[in-house]
């Protein structure tokens, strides 16, 4: 069968047409012709970064450490006055 794999990050240049044993089917599973898939455009963005960082071209600074206490208060605080499964949204337009 054919299949779009990917190997590694990259580019529109990553993903390659390849040709695959047919999967053998056990009992109770179904195997699934794909006609057409979509790619959400912020997994290409992702995999642009990828390519990125791998090449040396972008690097990340962290330039801060949170102690561990400081983040279990901050999951305190964002508990209190919250149903568990509640929607919880901030928005900061600052």
């Amino acid at each position: 069968m054919k299949a779009i794999t990917l190997r590694q990050y990259g580019g529109p240049e990553g993903p390659e047409l390849t040709e695959l044993p047919t999967p053998k089917i056990a009992p109770g599973e179904v195997l699934v012709r794909v006609k057409a898939a979509g790619v959400n455009p912020a997994d290409w963005k992702v995999a642009a970064l990828g390519a990125l960082a791998g090449s040396g071209k972008l690097s990340v600074v962290v330039d801060r450490a949170f102690p561990p206490a400081e983040a279990a208060d901050a999951w305190r605080a964002v508990q209190e006055g919250h149903t568990r499964g509640q929607t919880v949204l901030d928005i900061d337009a600052g």
